[in-house]
């Protein structure tokens, strides 16, 4: 009887502590992702409005892009001349 009482306590807490776990890391996750889509956002707005409605194929880019990249590309948007400037690679950036 004890040994059941102790086996069926421990499957409980077992499950509390997989459940909060699994609420954490889902948060996070929202969290990033909520991020990264509010950089997207940003960055699309401010291409807009320096450079006139951006093309499918922007916003596709936008949508594979990293957070990293998006970074990248927000900082040249505020002191690009054109939408090229701002998607160009970083290649193209050392030779300049």
């Amino acid at each position: 009887k004890a040994r059941e009482q102790a086996l069926r306590e421990g499957r409980q807490e077992g499950h509390r502590i997989g459940l909060e776990e699994g609420l954490e890391r889902g948060r996070r996750a929202g969290l990033s992702e909520g991020r990264l889509e509010g950089l997207r956002t940003a960055l699309e707005r401010v291409l807009v409005a320096r450079f006139g409605p951006v093309g499918e194929d922007v916003s596709e880019r936008l949508k594979r892009a990293s957070e990293q990249q998006l970074d990248v590309w927000l900082e040249r948007a505020a002191r690009a001349s054109s939408l090229g400037e701002v998607f160009r690679s970083e290649r193209e950036n050392d030779q300049r």
